[in-house]
């Protein structure tokens, strides 16, 4: 990418001598800026420009003798110099080359809370530990994208690579730091109170990584082992250093792992890093010089405690640290790939501790809800794809994340793992230690993310490598991939998979197999799908094991799920593997991608599970979202069919309430998510009955921890279920107010949490005495947050017939009450100013989407309710939005119904 400076000089050398008092607003600066033309032949020229913002440039003098006048351009943050004589370069040495030298003045940011961006040079006074007086400092400072401007007038764009020499003179009772190593420390002449710090020069570097920091810092020190040399580690603190212990140690071990992984020497000879009170993006990559926000590192033993913080902090260290390399000595020519650079550092770190850890990142359920989110997203198509959703103008840059799109970071993050996964960790990293040794193509200037994967491709030999990248950053979505299997042939077919099916261009992906065959063995002959079809000469088990793709698979013949079943039998699959199997069902059933196939697929799997298979933790996870969408297939046939299914019953919930243990309650959370799901579809069952009034004793008078707040809404609504009198619903209803004193019982929960579980499954009873205490309730704190809520069972029974009477349903009452209070709660909801009003709008909403659901199956009941009160109070009152809303949310019940019925 060309620079934005179109001038007729470019940058080789900063030497800058900076001088900061902390008490004043404003530092002073010296700059030497050595320069070349912008080519061979360059014409002699009288003005040129440098990035330059908030500085005060007192004079510039081009080779020690032309004086150059100065103007400034706010708007687009650039200084002028300008001639009065042509400018010409030396030529004495043999290449063409001039010295700027700028004396300028800067100011200093004063941050006092988490809200104000810490951009340039900013300081931050605090308290000492010893005096009890803020009268401590640390200033330090943060030039990414593009505040190295505010530094020094400088080219501040990422294809500008130069070498920097630093001087800082400060306090001398400050310890300092910069990208480089001390080289020389003294008193300064001027005064003695002062001491001038001389950095050695830095390798060929962006602006945006320039940093140095200033303080009363206290420090721990070491040294670390490295492939070919030992290099000192310093890190800062201004207080709390004590409980930096864990994550020094951690940059002590995680660097060496970082060189061995990416096959190339640590490119600098010293590691500082600052912790800093504030700092708006968290960590910065500053070449040599790691500064990050102190919380994020300063571990109390409780939080040491908690194994996600450290995961969290490990993979934050190894992501920084991975910089130092890609995006530090490896660098961009362009924002528009910051996405590439913070995606490959995340990757690798995740991937580095994955292995090294053993700590199962990439079956975690925080990358499965990052990838899930990702797709969600990439399922819309309005979403742009990297490259399009990436370009910007550089001038509207104000901080990092203007530059970075998250969606396309985590997207990159997944990208990379399938790449990485589908060329072969040996491969990957032999071709990318290469590449890192091809100093003159990959650090001596910036270049693009996808030079690096074209040059792999020529390491390795495969232009499937190159045209992997481009397809997944310049093609928007992603795929979903059809399996069949017919005479022992797998075919696989592959389309864009979107929200709701389009005409939208279809342009088919490099999509890496990762196939398993029956044996439970990798499929090594299968790696790519690039055409729209691909047929395999025999029978896959599945693709896309371990999740390493980033696409959905679609199985879509009887024997794929046969074949399925029996691998979860024989312990084939991994839990990552039947995990995903359950959440592509669960994100296919309902869709426009749904077939029948789909329907009786996820009730055969269940039904192998349910048989007489040992419910290990490998099973857990996957089953309890396979039960999550079995119970939306029952909500469909209750809408449409107004009964569930019986064979659900009694040949996937019975036995799996028979293998599952109800005495010990201490189990792992995917246990406890299933046991729920069992017990609330088997809550009218007596033996589930007498299991819910034996833990909700124990609810209510303990012992403590004794009821797993995973447990607790599948009891009320059980015991709910089983209701006859006021006597027996006061009981719960106590819990809707109050649920002070027992919540030690619960394991896992707050009384909030308790409360609003009771309110949830507070309506389960189909006798109408207690259906209407439930819905005077709901009337009488109809200004309250969230009370429809209380709505749920009833919406859930929403066609049972009252207890004892065969010709009037549960909704029939809820219509009589919602048709008697509406007229009085609409007038009231349409009051501006009284926030009362505005809470009963929103509940009344709420409501109306909870009635309107009830009645999906005769909608021109609700069709000519909504006309009618949209004539007496207006569309303000929004029911038409409501009916549509609740129309469109519908969509996937009747989709699945339809599919039941075999359409």
């Amino acid at each position: 990418m060309p620079l934005s400076l179109s001038e007729p000089i470019i940058p080789l050398e900063y030497n800058l001598d900076l001088t900061v008092d902390h008490v004043k607003p404003n530092f002073k600066g010296q700059l030497t800026v050595l320069l070349k033309p912008r080519s061979e032949n360059q014409q002699p020229f009288t003005t040129f420009k440098l990035h330059s913002s908030q500085l005060v440039i007192s004079s510039a003098v081009w080779q020690g003798t032309t004086k150059l006048s100065i103007s400034y351009d706010q708007k687009q943050q650039t200084a002028s110099f300008t001639s009065e004589e042509p400018l010409c370069f030396d030529t004495s040495s043999g290449s063409a080359r001039a010295e700027l030298s700028v004396t300028f003045l800067g100011r200093v940011k004063t941050i006092k809370t988490h809200r104000e961006p810490t951009i340039g040079l900013f300081k931050t006074n605090f308290m000492n530990d010893s005096t009890g007086k803020s009268d401590s400092y640390v200033i330090a400072t943060h030039t990414q994208p593009v505040f190295a401007r505010t530094l020094f007038p400088c080219f501040d764009e990422p294809n500008s690579k130069c070498k920097y020499t630093l001087t800082l003179t400060t306090h001398k009772r400050f310890k300092v730091a910069a990208n480089t190593a001390i080289v020389e420390q003294k008193s300064s002449d001027q005064d003695d109170q002062l001491q001038t710090v001389k950095f050695a020069t830095s390798p060929l570097m962006n602006p945006s990584f320039f940093g140095f920091c200033i303080g009363d810092l206290q420090f721990l020190k070491s040294e670390i082992k490295l492939n070919s040399k030992t290099i000192p580690l310093q890190l800062f603190a201004p207080q709390g250093i004590a409980h930096a212990a864990y994550s020094f140690d951690t940059i002590i071990e995680t660097l060496p792992l970082v060189e061995k992984k990416i096959g190339f020497d640590y490119p600098l000879d010293k590691l500082d890093v600052v912790l800093l009170p504030f700092l708006s993006d968290m960590a910065m990559e500053n070449w040599g010089l790691l500064t990050f926000q102190m919380n994020h590192l300063l571990l109390s033993p409780q939080a040491l405690a908690d194994p996600s913080v450290t995961q969290q902090v490990r993979q934050l260290i190894g992501h920084e640290l991975c910089h130092q390399w890609m995006g530090n000595y490896i660098s961009f020519d362009s924002w528009e790939y910051l996405w590439f650079n913070e995606s490959f550092a995340t990757w690798f770190a995740c991937d580095l501790f994955n292995d090294h850890d053993k700590d199962n990142y990439w079956g975690s359920d925080n990358y499965f809800l990052q990838m899930e989110n990702t797709i969600s997203t990439e399922a819309d198509e309005s979403t742009k794809s990297i490259v399009q959703g990436s370009s910007f103008d550089p001038a509207t840059l104000n901080a990092t994340s203007d530059a970075l799109s998250q969606h396309h970071y985590n997207k990159g993050i997944s990208l990379l793992r399938s790449l990485y996964e589908s060329i072969g960790k040996e491969h990957f990293s032999k071709a990318l230690s290469q590449i890192f040794n091809e100093t003159n193509s990959f650090h001596a200037k910036s270049v693009k993310p996808i030079d690096i994967f074209k040059r792999m491709g020529e390491i390795l030999n495969s232009e499937n490598i190159p045209n992997f990248f481009s397809s997944w950053t310049r093609t928007p979505g992603i795929p979903i991939v059809s399996v069949s299997i017919n005479d022992e042939q797998t075919t696989l077919e592959q389309h864009r998979f979107i929200t709701e099916k389009s005409d939208i261009e279809d342009v088919p992906y490099h999509v890496p197999i990762f196939g398993l065959l029956p044996s439970g063995e990798k499929d090594e002959k299968n790696d790519l799908l690039t055409d729209r079809t691909l047929k395999l000469p025999g029978p896959e088990l599945i693709i896309n094991s371990g999740a390493k793709g980033l696409y959905r698979v679609s199985y879509e013949s009887e024997q794929c799920y046969q074949l399925i079943g029996n691998a979860i039998k024989t312990h084939k699959l991994s839990e990552i593997d039947i995990f995903k199997i359950f959440v592509d069902l669960h994100a296919i059933i309902g869709t426009d991608y749904q077939k029948t196939s789909h329907i009786n697929g996820l009730i055969t799997l269940l039904k192998y599970i349910s048989s007489d298979i040992e419910l290990d933790q490998n099973i857990l996870r996957g089953l309890s979202v396979g039960l999550d969408t079995l119970q939306t297939i029952e909500s469909a046939l209750r809408t449409y069919k107004h009964a569930s299914d019986d064979s659900f019953t009694t040949e996937i919930y019975m036995p799996l309430w028979k293998i599952l243990s109800w005495n010990e309650l201490s189990l792992p959370p995917y246990q406890l998510q299933v046991m729920s799901k069992v017990m609330f579809a088997l809550k009218k069952q007596d033996t589930t009955l007498t299991v819910a009034n034996q833990l909700m004793k124990k609810i209510m008078s303990g012992p403590n921890g004794s009821v797993p707040l995973e447990l607790c809404g599948s009891v009320f609504s059980t015991v709910s279920c089983h209701q006859k009198s006021v006597k027996q619903w006061k009981k719960l209803y106590e819990l809707v107010k109050s649920s002070k004193g027992i919540e030690t019982h619960i394991n896992g929960g707050t009384s909030t949490d308790i409360q609003n579980l009771a309110l949830e499954n507070l309506a389960f009873s189909t006798n109408e005495e207690l259906i209407g205490k439930t819905l005077n309730f709901v009337k009488t704190n109809i200004t309250s947050t969230s009370v429809e809520n209380a709505l749920f069972g009833l919406n859930f029974n929403f066609h049972e017939p009252l207890d004892g009477k065969t010709n009037k349903l549960v909704r029939d009452v809820c219509w009589d009450w919602f048709s008697l209070n509406f007229d009085q709660w609409a007038p009231k909801s349409l009051r501006e100013g009284v926030e009362s009003h505005v809470r009963m709008k929103k509940t009344l909403v709420h409501i109306s989407f909870v009635i309107f659901q009830m009645w999906m199956d005769q909608p021109e009941k609700i069709d000519e309710f909504v006309v009618k009160k949209t004539a007496m109070y207006g569309k303000i009152i929004g029911l038409d939005q409501v009916w549509n809303s609740v129309k469109s949310s519908e969509k996937a019940k009747m989709n699945i119904y339809k599919g039941i019925l075999g359409f």
